[in-house]
């Protein structure tokens, strides 16, 4: 993905938050290649992936749930990654780890890279997300499914399985829908 970056790693979705770039799903093309890793740019440096805890670039792998890195999207300065089945909360928490992930309780995930989306409640951020038994709404502490019973089974029972994953979400902030 960072073709023009040597040294950064190539990945299937980038973010930033804060000072930093933060590549999923990434591979260096030679011996670092994970589908639940993480790479983060030096801090303010966009062009330095260098791994060094002085600058700020450092990766690592969310493997407490199993499974790829569906999506991620920055969440006020914190960063939420999604899998299948598992939410993790990032906080930059400076050297020398400078990230560090808590896995969120319960059994909340994504379907797909696009099935996410950046949203306001109470004028606070939080996300909308579609994942794989219920939508809900994740604000950094818990996610809360929405929807009753009749909406989330009229949805499941009509999401074909074979395109799930190019499920989108978006949002009409002029409308507020």
């Amino acid at each position: 993905l960072f073709a023009d970056i040597t040294g950064a790693p190539r990945a299937e979705i980038v973010e930033t938050v804060g000072l930093f770039v933060m590549a999923f799903n990434v591979s260096d093309g030679a011996s670092w290649d994970y589908d639940d890793g993480w790479w983060s740019s030096a801090q303010a440096n966009a062009t330095d992936w260098t791994p060094a805890i002085a600058s700020g670039s450092v990766r690592g792998r969310l493997y407490a749930t199993p499974g790829p890195i569906r999506a991620a999207k920055p969440l006020g300065e914190q960063m939420v990654v999604y899998k299948n089945a598992g939410v993790y909360l990032g906080t930059n928490s400076g050297p020398p780890l400078w990230w560090t992930w808590q896995l969120v309780p319960g059994d909340a995930g994504c379907v797909g890279r696009y099935a996410v989306a950046q949203i306001v409640v109470n004028g606070a951020p939080a996300h909308f997300v579609v994942g794989p038994r219920s939508m809900y709404v994740f604000d950094g502490s818990r996610p809360v499914k929405i929807g009753d019973g009749i909406v989330r089974r009229w949805f499941y029972q009509r999401l074909n399985p074979t395109y799930r994953e190019k499920t989108s979400c978006v949002v009409d902030r002029a409308e507020g829908v």
